[in-house]
């Protein structure tokens, strides 16, 4: 057996060449290495310049070629350090990036790979440099695009944790398994999907850390010991199998285990409590504005801008510290939750992929690109449909198209007005998620907003598809869609696609929360007016009520706030204080962190006070409680924060 290998740069041209010869048994398999010769002055890989070669291996068995394949590669070099950030080829780069789910609106997980390239080009265009692959290993598409456009991309391992509260089997519950009897099933089941994770993904040059977790801290409180040593072994076996890349903890900033790897990835208030923590760090979720599109032109960095150092210092991005590597928005995309709707629509795009102006925002900032001019309340006369592409290349499903439709008054202009619009499919092939026809409304989950509605189109047979948008009363539009490929569509002989019904996820079904309401503060993002050291907000909300967070204030106004990282319908408030000489309070509460509302009162001079909330709908994301006047006598302190609750929806 013979394997020639050539090494091509992107004109085609060879620049390094290996042969080499070795007998194989007839059956099993053989594994060797083979070392090609030393590229002369490569070209490097960056998202400024994303320079690929080719490696063309050709086996030849008695002198006949059996077998070929091609795998696209980038020379690059990463370094991550503890007090000096990020290295890309040797040069210092601040990460400035966004997590992204792949999934979208109607087609959930099977989207395309041009669907998927649309993605990363979406946040690329924004200026941004990385993605992190929250919370699982992404497509290949997914990556051959990172790799193609310039964007560095953190694979992550789909160990995750989302509260830890729920009943065991079902998808709240703790993210390491309480039983030992499930433990090794588990772990196995972890570590099988990092193998094909880092196999699949292992030449890709944009893919510049592996990630073994998000919020894996989430466990029960009997488990944690076991879960870190869980960490340690999975770290240690991402070593072996890939002992170039580094690999990082996401999701660290409880626990104790943020120096279980590499590097340490401090999602929510975690960037403001592990200052100079001592390892190379990333910020690796920062911001949660939930909010429907079109939103506000403005950004959302979360909890970064109150870092306690920082607070008073003019420069622009103070956060940005010399040892700090960098940070990543949550998140790119609106997308399916177990948890809400309301939990899944964080993103800058919506689940459409149609961006708020959160996104044009950060465009104009980082990339330069002035905002669109929004549009305006108006009297709807006409629709226009426009299209990424009108070309769908083959039949396979592995590209689509996406369509927007736009409301319009008589002179062009778009508007604000969303009246209700369907799209449908007049001749030739092709589906939406709903079938041949899809209608949109203000009053649906298939939503248009702001004047603006948008799904990705399909289509398995080739031809000519004509779609046309209608809304009552409004000129239509209509455009054409040709797919590419051998299976022609036949009318009157080819399948038509079915229509399908629009489900609301997820499922009623789902095994979740247990029926009682249960305490959804523990281990959740806290931010305060300021703490004394070793008493930090965390400490208020970690179910431990020998720890207490104390405020740094000794005259005037202080708080504490809890961010509950999803909508909840409150039933119940116990607060525990470290001992009764505490000031008086409020409780406030509020689903955006702007607009807030007063719930309750309490009287300083006891340790413990309950809240009954069950007898209005009170729903919200934030709970406040804040101290209107602190003495030295009365200082402001929590010991546990305990908010009992459900999801609103």
């Amino acid at each position: 057996m013979t394997l020639v290998s050539d090494v091509l740069d992107a004109t085609g041209k060879r620049v390094a060449t290996q042969r080499s010869e070795q007998a194989v048994p007839a059956t099993g398999m053989f594994d060797y290495d083979q070392t090609l010769p030393e590229i002369v002055r490569p070209r490097l890989w960056s998202p400024d310049q994303p320079y690929l070669y080719t490696l063309l291996s050709q086996l030849y068995v008695d002198g006949r070629l059996v077998d070929r394949f091609e795998t696209p590669f980038g020379i690059r070099t990463v370094k991550f350090t503890a007090d000096q950030g990020f290295f890309l080829n040797g040069k210092h780069l601040y990460l400035v990036g966004a997590n992204v789910h792949q999934d979208q609106a109607g087609w959930g997980d099977g989207v395309t790979d041009g669907a998927a390239r649309r993605d990363v080009k979406m946040v690329k265009d924004a200026g941004f440099n990385f993605i992190r692959g929250s919370h699982y290993p992404h497509s290949p598409a997914f990556t051959k695009a990172t790799d193609e456009l310039g964007i560095l991309f953190w694979s992550e391992a789909p160990f995750w944790g989302i509260g830890g509260f729920g009943a065991d089997g079902s998808w709240l519950s703790s993210a390491y398994p309480p039983d030992p009897a499930d433990r090794p099933a588990f772990e196995a089941s972890v570590l099988q999907q990092v193998e094909e994770m880092v196999r699949i993904h292992r030449n890709r040059p944009s893919v510049f850390v592996w990630s073994a977790s998000n919020e894996p801290f989430f466990t029960k409180g009997d488990a944690m010991e076991a879960m870190r040593d869980f960490l340690k072994r999975e770290v240690a076996f991402f070593h072996r199998i890939d002992p170039t890349r580094p690999v990082a903890i996401g999701g660290a900033q409880r626990g104790g285990i943020d120096k279980l790897g590499d590097v340490a990835g401090y999602n929510g208030d975690g960037a403001t409590l592990f200052l100079d923590p001592g390892v190379p760090s990333v910020v690796s979720e920062y911001g949660s504005t939930m909010v429907n599109r079109p939103g506000d032109y403005a950004p959302g960095f979360g909890l970064m801008p109150d870092t306690p150092d920082q607070k008073d210092n003019p420069r622009p991005y103070a956060w940005r510290y010399p040892w700090r590597s960098g940070e990543a928005l949550w998140c790119a995309f609106d997308h399916g939750s177990i948890a809400s709707i309301e939990f899944g629509s964080m993103g800058f795009i919506d689940y459409f992929r149609l961006p708020k102006r959160q996104y044009y925002w950060y465009r104009s900032t980082y990339a330069g690109v002035p905002p669109p001019a929004w549009p305006v309340d108006g009297t709807p006369a006409q629709l226009q449909l426009s299209a990424s592409q009108t070309v769908i290349h083959g039949t396979q499903g592995l590209d689509d198209t996406q369509l927007v439709v736009t409301v319009q008054d008589e002179h062009g202009r778009a508007l604000s007005n969303s009246p209700d619009v369907t799209l449908t499919i007049v001749s030739g092939p092709g589906k939406f998620p709903t079938g041949r026809r899809i209608a949109f409304s203000n009053k649906s989950l298939v939503a248009i907003r702001d004047g603006q509605a948008a799904i990705s189109f399909r289509s398995y047979y080739a031809g000519e598809s004509v779609i046309e948008a209608t809304s009552p009363g409004l000129k239509p539009a209509r455009i054409t869609i040709t797919t590419t490929g051998p299976d022609r569509f036949v009318p009157g002989q080819s399948p038509l696609a079915p229509d399908q019904p629009v489900v609301a996820y997820p499922p009623f079904t789902r095994i979740a929360f247990p029926g009682d309401p249960v305490n959804v503060a523990i281990n959740r993002p806290t931010a305060s007016s300021g703490a004394e050291p070793g008493h930090e907000g965390p400490k208020a909300n970690d179910d431990q009520e020998q720890t207490w967070w104390k405020a740094s204030a000794k005259d005037g106004s202080a708080f504490w706030l809890i961010h509950l990282e999803n909508v909840y319908a409150l039933h119940w408030l116990a607060l525990v204080m470290p001992d009764d000489q505490g000031p008086d309070f409020v409780v406030e509460i509020s689903k955006d962190n702007t607009e807030w509302q007063q719930v309750g009162e309490g009287k300083g001079g006891r340790r413990s006070y309950d809240f009954a909330l069950f007898d209005k709908p009170h729903a919200a994301a934030f709970l406040r409680i804040r101290f209107p006047d602190v003495t030295p006598e009365h200082p402001a302190a929590l010991s546990e924060v305990r908010v009992i609750a459900l999801p609103e929806k």
